[in-house]
C-alpha cells in the first residue's frame, strides 16, 4: 500500500514539475495571445545564466579552502553567498532579456510568459526529470521507494511556488525595464 502511495506521489509531483509549467504557457498563450518568444527566451536566460554559467563558477569556488571552511563553521554564510549569486545572476539574465531581446513585448502577459518559461525549464530540469527516473527506479527497485509518502509531494509543492516566485521576480524587473527606472519600489503600475 505505502508503496504504491508513493509512486503516486512522486508522479504528481513529476506532473507539476514537467506538465504544469507546460499546460500553464498553452493556456496563457491561448487565453492571453502571450508571445511563445518570451517563454522560449525565459528557458534559454535560465539555462545560459545558470547551468552554464554559474554552476561552474560555484564548482570553483566549492574547490577553496574558504569554502570548504565555511561550510562547516558558518554554513549560513554559504547559504547567503548561493542564494545571492542565484539572484545575481538570474536578475541580469532577466534584465538582459527585457531589455535587448523582448523590448517590444513589455506587458505582464509577456512578464508571465518569461517567468513561465525561466521557471518552468528549471522545474523540469531539476525536478521533472529526476522524478521521472526515481518512478523509473523505484518501479524496478521499491526499495529505493522507501520515504514516508507525503514527501514525494514536497519537490512537487517546492516546484510551483519556485515557479510562482521566477514569475514575479520576471514580472518586476520587467515593469523596471518598461518603466526605466531601477527603483522598483516607486514604479508606476
Amino acid at each position: 500500500m505505502g508503496f504504491n502511495v508513493s509512486i503516486l506521489f512522486l508522479f504528481v509531483s513529476a506532473a507539476a514539475a514537467t506538465i504544469l509549467p507546460i499546460g500553464a504557457a498553452i493556456y496563457l498563450g491561448r487565453r492571453y495571445n502571450t508571445s511563445w518568444k518570451a517563454v522560449a527566451i525565459g528557458a534559454l536566460i535560465f539555462i545560459l545564466f545558470q547551468p552554464i554559467l554559474r554552476l561552474p563558477l560555484l564548482k570553483l569556488l566549492q574547490g577553496t579552502n574558504w569554502f570548504t571552511y565555511n561550510s562547516v563553521v558558518n554554513p549560513w554564510l554559504i547559504a547567503i553567498v548561493l542564494g545571492f549569486s542565484a539572484a545575481i545572476f538570474e536578475n541580469i539574465g532577466r534584465f538582459i532579456a527585457f531589455k535587448f531581446l523582448l523590448k517590444h513585448r513589455l506587458q505582464w502577459k509577456n512578464g508571465i510568459a518569461y517567468g513561465l518559461g525561466h521557471g518552468g525549464i528549471e522545474a523540469i530540469l531539476f525536478a521533472g526529470v529526476p522524478l521521472i527516473y526515481a518512478i523509473i527506479a523505484g518501479i524496478n527497485n521499491p526499495s529505493l521507494v522507501n520515504q514516508a509518502p507525503a514527501l514525494y509531494l514536497v519537490g512537487g509543492l517546492e516546484r510551483i511556488f519556485a515557479m510562482t516566485f521566477h514569475i514575479a521576480a520576471s514580472l518586476i524587473v520587467l515593469y523596471g525595464v518598461r518603466n526605466k527606472n531601477p527603483d522598483i519600489f516607486s514604479m508606476q503600475y
